[in-house]
Parts: structure tokens; C-alpha cells; sequence
């Protein structure tokens, strides 16, 4: 996992996560908690799904093998939209909303190398997938 509850208690507040995370209103902390768990492991799942085949390895970590800042925001971001949206708050114009939408935008932009991360890439000298097609060579 890439970021804890208190990530995600500097990005939107410990009110707030407890709020969107409490589904069944019980009040319950050890429940509350689970449910903050459970977007963590959702988040970091999808940030980590962006990076298939990517140039980055999985996890990504840096080369002391620690989540790299940024992926631990985007982290603490995506599980509190996550736990909003569980919520049942789901409005287009929410900036809770936005921030998902935002942080999908920053992974895109590592991906498409316009930006970049501190964390471990993959070893190229790995074998080829893919086929070339060349034309020529197809008569």
C-alpha cells in the first residue's frame, strides 16, 4: 500500500475521512478504519494498474525501496474520492470528484514521459513483446 490513514487525514482531514468512511453511520472506529484500509488497498491497486508494462517498476518504490512522495499523495488523494464517493457524494462539479480526476491526469503525464517519478524503473535488457510488421516482408 502505498499511503496510511494519516495521508489521508493531511489531504482531507480526519473528520471528513471518518465521515465518508463511516457507510453504515455505526460510528465504529475499528470499522471506520477497515473501510479506510480497503480504499488504500483500492487506490494503490489502481495507481499500480496504470503502470503495467510501463517504465516504472511495480510497486513503485524508490531505490531504497520507499513509496516516492508523489505516489503517496496520489495515494491519500484517490482513497479519500474513493471513500467520498462511497458515500454516495458523487456531484461532477465536487472538487473531491476533481481530485481524482486530477491525479488520473499527473499519472498520465509519467506515463506519456512528461513528467517523471523517483522510483525504480524496469530493466530494458528484458526480451522484446510485440511483433514488428513490415510490409515488405509479407508478400
Amino acid at each position: 500500500m502505498y499511503c496510511d490513514l494519516l495521508d489521508i487525514f493531511l489531504v482531507y482531514g480526519k473528520e471528513n475521512a471518518y465521515q465518508w468512511a463511516d457507510l453504515d453511520n455505526s460510528r465504529i472506529e475499528s470499522d471506520i478504519e477497515d473501510i479506510i484500509e480497503f480504499a488504500i488497498v483500492d487506490a494503490s491497486e489502481k495507481i499500480d494498474s496504470q503502470f503495467i508494462d510501463s517504465a516504472y517498476a511495480i510497486p513503485l518504490v524508490d531505490s531504497e525501496d520507499h513509496t516516492p512522495e508523489t505516489v503517496r499523495r496520489w495515494c491519500a488523494r484517490l482513497a479519500g474520492a474513493i471513500l467520498y464517493k462511497a458515500r454516495g457524494y458523487d456531484g461532477e462539479d465536487d472538487s473531491v470528484i476533481k481530485v481524482e480526476k486530477e491525479v488520473m491526469k499527473e499519472i498520465a503525464y509519467v506515463l506519456a514521459g512528461l513528467s517523471r517519478i523517483k522510483a525504480v524503473k524496469v530493466n530494458y535488457n528484458r526480451p522484446m513483446v510485440g511483433v514488428l510488421f513490415d510490409e515488405r516482408t509479407c508478400e
